[in-house]
């Protein structure tokens, strides 16, 4: 189930090992299954997973001891990264978006994946403070799933975290 702000804070303030926060922001997500496998994934790379605007959160049939937060708009999720000093990093191929095989990273960080079929939103691009993408070297269209790019991000986010990258 999700959890309140105020019971994230709680988790976030007892949480010693790791006294960074660390998000994925699920928001334009089209295919359900991909929701879950995000919310998974962040579950699986020590990562909180934040739904914007999701209606049928049951529908997801996500395991009770996957914790997310719920929110309803981008403003609110904007306001919640803000009060914590942390930057929403969008993923996505644009103009001035850094290799992820540069280590653009903060400890706590926000990344927020497009959507499978039209990438981030305008209003998604607006409220971004920086963005991210994954080298391709094939000649055909550059794109990944969301759940790959999503996963491979998250991989050498830990790498670099943990001094391995």
């Amino acid at each position: 189930p999700p959890m309140s702000i105020m019971e994230e804070e709680s988790v976030v303030k007892s949480d010693t090992a790791d006294l960074c926060e660390r998000y994925i922001v699920i928001t334009n997500i089209s295919k359900k299954n991909n929701v879950k496998f995000l919310i998974n994934a962040a579950a699986a790379y020590k990562f909180k997973a934040i739904l914007v605007g999701w209606k049928n959160e049951e529908d997801l049939h996500v395991s009770p001891e996957t914790p997310y937060i719920a929110l309803e708009t981008l403003d609110q999720l904007t306001q919640f990264l803000k009060e914590r000093s942390i930057p929403l990093v969008g993923v996505e191929i644009i103009d001035g978006a850094q290799s992820v095989m540069e280590d653009p990273f903060t400890q706590s960080i926000a990344f927020m994946p497009g959507n499978e079929g039209t990438g981030l939103s305008k209003r998604q691009k607006l409220i971004s403070d920086s963005f991210i993408y994954i080298p391709q070297y094939g000649v055909g269209t550059a794109s990944l799933n969301v759940y790959v790019a999503t996963t491979i991000i998250l991989h050498r986010f830990n790498l670099w975290s943990n001094g391995n990258a």
